[in-house]
């Protein structure tokens, strides 16, 4: 009777220890979630940085690149995904390992990595992603003496362009020998011993487009108080030139995405053309400077193309200084 009394309490504590115990198909799926978000969220965030390089004028592009600060919020939040799928992947595949050899360990522990590798392989730099040369656009204030300028970098020959203007709305972009003639007052250009004769220019109020050199934008590109904003393409729809990063502190200063099939001469016209509008800007806009002509601050409003000439530079200078 005691042996039947005591064999009767240990299926009793057996059926209460199953009652307890948590399904082994409800383990494996909460375990197949935490494993595959994390990676999915990683995937996705890398094919979102492609996306949006690859396709530049679409809402993903736009919302990606409003600002140096959302692209680097993106990419913490992109690499802190990646870090917690890496942790987990390494976790969960060393206990279906189960082992603690050296090469199995080493191997699991690369295979880990991978999500830290899509999180960092699709990212250029966080101005010009997905392009191949950055070229850097300096505009002077009223307060400087002097002329733009647009500094090549050495994939692209290393030159210095300088933009000088000659009279009231002409301006002439010239590096060495080759010089760009704008006049603004005609609203034509020409590349000297490139060009037979002159092209005409798209308004301010036009989307940016070169005919004659196969390029075409849409939408605004000058807009009050802030840098040219640029997507030109090809033909076939290629993004050639964009507009890259500018800093809100440094009014004066920004970069060109340009892709390397670009030939010298239409690389220049657009540079040329696009310093134009940032010096313009940066006259009309900019609030207060430092002794170097440093854009320190902009004020919003509403802009009118204005081109200013050197007798108004010059009385800006002497009243400023």
């Amino acid at each position: 009777m005691i042996l039947r009394a005591n064999q009767q309490g240990r299926r009793d504590r057996a059926d209460t220890d199953e009652m307890e115990a948590p399904e082994p198909v409800e383990g494996a799926l909460l375990s197949a979630v935490i494993f595959t978000l994390p990676n999915l969220l990683t995937v996705l965030g890398a094919f979102l940085d492609w996306y949006a390089s690859k396709y530049p004028s679409t809402l993903v592009a736009a919302v990606l690149y409003y600002s140096r600060f959302s692209l680097l919020f993106f990419g913490v939040l992109h690499f802190t995904v990646a870090l917690l799928a890496s942790s987990l992947n390494l976790v969960i595949l060393l206990r279906i390992v189960g082992t603690r050899r050296v090469f199995p360990i080493l191997m699991v522990s690369i295979i880990s990595m991978i999500p830290i590798w899509a999180a960092f392989a699709p990212t250029g730099n966080l101005g010009c992603n997905r392009f191949e040369a950055t070229i850097h656009l300096e505009a002077i204030g009223p307060i400087v003496w002097g002329c733009s300028q647009a500094r090549f970098p050495d994939s692209m020959g290393g030159e210095e362009w300088h933009l000088c203007q000659s009279a009231s709305g002409v301006y002439q972009f010239s590096s060495g020998d080759s010089q760009v003639t704008f006049d603004l007052v005609n609203g034509t250009y020409i590349f000297h011993d490139w060009m037979k004769e002159e092209a005409f220019l798209t308004g301010p109020d036009q989307p940016i487009a070169f005919d004659e050199l196969g390029l075409y934008s849409e939408g605004d590109w000058i807009k009050p108080c802030r840098p040219p904003s640029v997507i030109l393409k090809n033909s076939v729809g290629d993004a050639m030139v964009r507009s890259g990063r500018s800093s809100k502190r440094d009014f004066t200063r920004m970069e060109v995405c340009v892709m390397r099939d670009m030939k010298r001469e239409p690389t220049a016209i657009v540079m040329g053309r696009m310093l134009i509008a940032l010096d313009a800007e940066v006259q009309t806009c900019c609030e207060r400077y430092d002794r170097r002509g440093k854009c320190l601050s902009v004020h919003d409003r509403d802009v009118e193309w204005i081109v200013y000439d050197d007798r108004i530079r010059q009385q800006e200078f002497n009243r400023r200084t």
